[in-house]
């Protein structure tokens, strides 16, 4: 049984970006993701009064 790396392997395909861009575009849709639910959250408790210190939300 012969084994092989995956970097003794010709046919790989390169990455197209580098990991870095990686790490900054995971970073930058977490942020998005929790910006967009802080202004959802603020626009609900301001247009419908829902506010998460009552019991009945």
């Amino acid at each position: 049984m012969n084994l092989q790396l995956r970097s003794d392997n010709d046919s790989a395909v390169p990455s197209p970006l580098p990991e870095a861009a990686g790490y900054v575009v995971v970073v930058a849709v977490g942020l998005v993701f929790a910006l967009g639910m802080i202004g959802i959250t603020r626009l609900l408790k301001k247009t419908l009064n829902e506010d998460n210190s009552n019991v009945e939300t």
